[in-house]
């Protein structure tokens, strides 16, 4: 299922308060099953483009399509129904949005929204559960009894619960500790391969696109500034230096041995191991 925006523009409005052209002449596609890295400074444009994919920010010019979902300004409720069925998104700390009694009843809310039968609705959280590793003893707790990389958790799982196409996802980690920070993208990356998802998400780390993207859009002051593959992006330091783009550890690490040796490795290396493997191969070490 693919995502293209067709030369689109929106307006932020939240009652009295507008800002016009938060987002100004976007034109990208995102391909299926890819996992694409939204990158750029604070307040680029990123949590909103995230946003006009699941349509909670509707165009003001321009169409948004999702698969074969077309919506404009003027989107029909079951348009944005079905959109919404179809993409999953997680806020920026997905345990805010935790709200039942029970993990049973917040897991629980999606698919019953989307008119699942409780036989249906029992047998996908089953399934969410083995998906993000929750322990099923946890089903009857209270989700605020939780600890902070469990919530998380619970909160990912009521998202997959919904059986999305696609995964929208901003800085689904922030906040976390390093080694709670990894298992939970590692989990949304297994998830991504295991249930061919079409994955988008928004992150400031660039050992995160790195590591797990294929693909990253470059966005400032509203507009999309580059679409490209991540190996393409960091070879670019053009456009890295253009938009104070940081680059991941393995290559800073890289950088600081070539100037010290004055001599430069025949690749670029994204992972640690790259750069190790790249060492030995040339024989630096």
């Amino acid at each position: 299922m693919n995502i293209t925006f067709n030369r689109v523009s929106a307006n932020y409005q939240l009652g009295p308060i507008k800002q016009e052209n938060i987002l100004r002449d976007l034109t990208a596609e995102v391909l299926p099953g890819s996992f694409t890295a939204v990158i750029g400074p604070t307040g680029a444009g990123k949590s909103s483009l995230l946003k006009l994919i699941n349509g909670l920010l509707l165009p003001s010019v321009g169409e948004v399509s999702v698969g074969e979902v077309v919506f404009t300004a003027k989107a029909s409720k079951e348009a944005l129904k079905q959109v919404r069925k179809r993409v999953g998104m997680a806020f920026q700390f997905p345990e805010h949005q935790l709200f039942a009694d029970t993990v049973y009843e917040d897991l629980a809310f999606g698919p019953r929204n989307f008119n699942m039968s409780e036989k249906e609705i029992e047998t996908t959280i089953k399934e969410v559960c083995q998906l993000t590793g929750i322990d099923r003893s946890l089903l009857e707790r209270s989700p605020f009894s939780l600890s902070g990389g469990q919530q998380r958790r619970v909160a990912i799982a009521g998202i997959l619960a919904t059986k999305p196409d696609i995964l929208v996802l901003d800085e689904p980690a922030a906040g976390l500790d390093p080694e709670a920070k990894k298992q939970i993208l590692d989990m949304l990356y297994d998830l991504h391969t295991a249930e061919k998802l079409t994955t988008l998400m928004v992150t400031h780390d660039m050992d995160d696109v790195a590591y797990y993207a294929d693909d990253a859009i470059v966005m400032a002051e509203g507009q999309i500034k580059a679409h490209q593959d991540v190996r393409t992006l960091f070879a670019n330091q053009d456009l890295l230096d253009q938009y104070q783009l940081d680059v991941p550890t393995a290559l800073s690490l890289q950088q600081q041995l070539e100037a010290a040796k004055g001599q430069r490795l025949k690749n670029r290396a994204l992972t640690l191991t790259e750069l190790a493997n790249g060492l030995i191969e040339e024989g630096w070490v």
